[in-house]
């Protein structure tokens, strides 16, 4: 045993019941920075369905010549869908210090919550948009 806790997240272990209402999600980046390259890597569009779950990377490089420090803000449009996300992986609450030249991996996984299928006010061409912004 090596004496160190890893984090258990139950959704990624417990079994899922998927539903049947398809609906796109896009995840984006929008990079506000000069020294960094930020972008979200493929997949970028889902057409998914609650209880999958979907997973993609993001790529940052630093393009300086020193450490920097990096903590991405994250929203959901429409804002009213964000009670229907449940992220397993994400970038937010953490601080990233990226080394000079350095470039990185960041794995990003999301599910939609059950409660999504009996939203009557749900229209069939709805996309979210699950969006990091590097901000200065």
């Amino acid at each position: 045993m090596s004496g160190k806790c890893n984090e258990i997240i139950l959704s990624n272990i417990l079994p899922t019941v998927e539903g049947n209402r398809q609906i796109t999600v896009v995840m984006e980046a929008i990079n506000q920075r000069s020294d960094i390259e930020f972008e979200a890597v493929d997949p970028k569009l889902f057409l998914t369905v609650s209880g999958r779950k979907n997973s993609t990377t993001y790529r940052v490089k630093n393009l300086s010549d020193q450490t920097v420090k990096f903590r991405p803000e994250f929203t959901i449009e429409p804002k009213e869908m964000s009670k229907y996300i449940s992220r397993d992986q994400c970038l937010c609450f953490r601080e990233y210090k990226i080394k000079k030249g350095e470039e990185i991996i960041l794995p990003v996984s999301f599910r939609l919550k059950s409660k999504i299928e009996q939203d009557p006010t749900i229209k069939p061409d709805l996309m979210i948009r699950l969006v990091y912004t590097a901000k200065n």
